[in-house]
């Protein structure tokens, strides 16, 4: 075959191909317009907004990745496209998408995308706000893909009104939630039009949305989102009547949330149920501002990283961390820390000795877990802490001897086990609840350790006061006979 036949055949190969494609959706996109008969001025008016629209559209997680962090309204005040939750439950959740600071709005061209796997979009409707001024509406498209993840709205209208002006609702969505974890909502399009066609240049906000569950009980909530300007029953809506108690870091109700905190949560289901909340996407990485004192503070990452380079932007400025998996002090030595690393959603109770900026690491070393085979503690936001060493008969017990805390009750409140040098680490010992029925210890009481079969009651006095203090044990097999040091000084018990 010639080159002159090779290239002819080419050329008609490639227009076959291109017609193969083309032709089905000029024809579907024609019939959709002569379904209107002659009201032909919206889809042309959509056509020209699509021309006109200038940046080229970028994949969703570029789109996360150079809109973190974004603004909920441009510095001038002038249009925004974002989601806002506007209802839900542990299962579903309805999704309103909003505009704000319109002027002579006529049509709009959106797909609102889910990055991520916590929730997937079932179905939605049109807002009324188009029609406010008496214009004639029409939709295109309001069919969600197949995988659920987006949602392609177009509406356009006609009349001789003027188009809307102001902030309203677009469209709402009904989504089920599927998984915990953090996702986001971006708009992969959104093209913004006048009567006439004209485009309008409208910000897009990026928003995440969180997934996690609610168990009965004290729960330590990551609020990685950023709520600001949201009430509290806006941003627990999805467990209205499932909760009674929210406390901030130093034990009060809060009246504010912000992004990159954490708040306890008591909730009241027998049932765990999951808490959904949308608000703002933060960049994981970016500067949180701590004042000296407690703060509750969320590890809203995606990797897991160890203690010290979590905390490295703020090191030699705090002096605690408690976690639910164990607690920091360096004081104690290096021996005695249990809590070594955050992995994502984690909150810490961190202690603060003077203002500092959090900075979290996007990546670093992972550290290890301390393990031992304690049984699940009940949490609750009241606390106190304990370690020490154990000998038993004259040297170091083998590795993994489990050291449990015990209130008047004899409930187990507190669990540790030593390392092979005899070590128990930082445990926290909690405080009881009794409004909610958690066990725990009361103020004042006597703390009473069991190592094994032996049991011994303590001059050491429970108090809320979230401050470590050494215990040391020694004992023998005959007769379980026990000496527990505190602050380093011996003090004789009796054995029970």
């Amino acid at each position: 075959m010639n080159r002159t036949n090779w290239m002819k055949r080419f050329a008609l190969l490639s227009v076959v191909v291109v017609m193969a494609f083309v032709v089905p959706h000029v024809r579907a996109y024609t019939r959709s317009i002569s379904e209107f008969d002659d009201e032909r001025q919206g889809p042309v008016a959509l056509a020209r907004m699509r021309e006109a629209a200038a940046p080229a559209r970028s994949s969703p997680s570029e789109v996360v990745r150079k809109a973190l962090p974004q603004k909920r309204t441009q510095p001038d005040g002038g249009p925004l496209v974002r989601t806002v939750l506007i209802g839900g439950d542990g299962t579903s959740i309805q999704v309103a998408v909003q505009v704000e600071n319109m002027t002579n709005l006529a049509a709009f061209d959106v797909d609102v995308n889910i990055l991520g796997d916590v929730v997937r979009w079932q179905e939605g409707t049109l807002g009324d706000f188009l029609a406010l001024t008496g214009r004639t509406v029409y939709t295109m498209g309001m069919q969600i893909t197949e995988s659920g993840a987006t949602f392609p709205a177009a509406a356009y209208t006609t009349g001789d009104q003027s188009g809307v002006d102001g902030s309203g609702t677009l469209l709402t969505l009904d989504a089920s939630v599927e998984a915990e974890g953090i996702g986001y909502l971006v708009f992969g399009r959104a093209l913004f039009g006048t009567p006439n066609g004209d485009p309008i240049i409208v910000s897009r906000e990026v928003d995440a949305v969180q997934v996690q569950s609610i168990h009965k009980g004290w729960n330590l909530v990551a609020l990685c989102p950023d709520v600001s300007g949201q009430t509290i029953s806006d941003v627990f809506r999805t467990i209205d009547g499932q909760y009674d108690a929210l406390l901030d870091a130093n034990q009060q109700t809060p009246t504010v949330l912000t992004g990159g905190s954490g708040v306890w949560v008591r909730g009241t289901n027998s049932v765990a149920t999951r808490l959904t909340t949308l608000g703002v996407a933060r960049d994981a990485t970016a500067s949180l501002a701590l004042s000296p004192g407690w703060q509750l503070v969320a590890y809203c990452g995606e990797a897991t990283l160890a203690l010290d380079e979590a905390l490295a932007s703020i090191a030699g400025q705090y002096d605690r961390v408690i976690g639910l998996s164990g607690a920091y002090d360096p004081q104690v030595g290096a021996a005695y820390q249990t809590l070594t690393q955050l992995t994502p959603g984690d909150v810490i109770l961190l202690h603060m000795t003077e203002q500092a900026f959090l900075r979290f690491p996007a990546s670093g070393d992972a550290g290890q877990v301390v393990q031992n085979d304690c049984p699940a503690i009940a949490p609750t936001p009241y606390m106190s802490l304990l370690y020490g060493d154990v000998t038993w008969n004259g040297a170091p017990p083998s590795a993994g001897m489990r050291i449990e805390a015990l209130n008047i009750d004899d409930e187990v409140v507190g669990c540790a086990a030593t390392d092979d040098a005899g070590r128990f680490g930082l445990m926290t010992l909690y405080g009881r609840d009794e409004a909610a029925g958690i066990p725990g210890y009361a103020p004042n009481e006597p703390i009473r350790l069991r190592v094994g079969t032996c049991v011994v009651e303590s001059t050491l006095l429970w108090q809320d006061d979230r401050t470590p203090h050494r215990v040391d044990i020694a004992g023998t097999d005959q007769g379980c006979e026990i000496t527990v040091r505190e602050n380093r000084t011996f003090l004789p018990f009796v054995v029970r």
